[in-house]
């Protein structure tokens, strides 16, 4: 619920990493597909995301037998600390939404990276907290993992 009544999702998450921006910034693009979480996929097993880092470009799941899903599009990036995508970002329904991935570089070298997925349509209120617990484990687990060199 994002308040007054309406439903939809509002969550906004930060994570400190020891990489520099840049490195973030190329995980969320061209690496995507190695620490995205496999149970997160709407192509099903086996499928593979992209996302290159110009203005209109889908983040595009590919799967087998032609299945295929677009999460959303890029609408606005600063490479490398900006990234926005718009488009319903895997949530059921008739829903509109728009994820914003900020990267700060910090004083050690390494950044701080900051997620805010907003929704707006029929979200039942349970989904928010599964969705919250899934950019938990995307960024903060799975993401961190692919940038220290880990298994994903």
């Amino acid at each position: 619920m994002i308040g007054h009544g309406v439903p939809g999702i509002n969550i906004s998450q930060s994570y400190v990493f020891s990489q520099p921006s840049s490195g973030v910034f190329l995980a969320l693009t061209e690496g995507i597909d190695a620490w995205w979480p496999k149970t997160w996929r709407l192509a099903g097993e086996g499928s593979t995301l992209s996302l290159a880092a110009e203005i209109g470009s889908a983040m595009l799941e590919v799967g087998p037998g032609g299945s295929a899903a677009i999460w959303g599009w890029i609408d606005a990036l600063s490479p490398p600390s900006k990234l926005h995508l718009l488009g319903n970002f895997g949530v059921e329904g008739a829903v509109s939404g728009h994820v914003q991935f900020k990267i700060e570089d910090a004083d050690d070298g390494g950044c701080r990276l900051a997620v805010l997925h907003q929704a707006i349509g029929p979200v039942p209120e349970d989904r928010g907290a599964r969705y919250r617990s899934v950019w938990r484990d995307a960024l903060n687990s799975r993401l961190r993992s692919y940038l220290d060199g880990g298994t994903v």
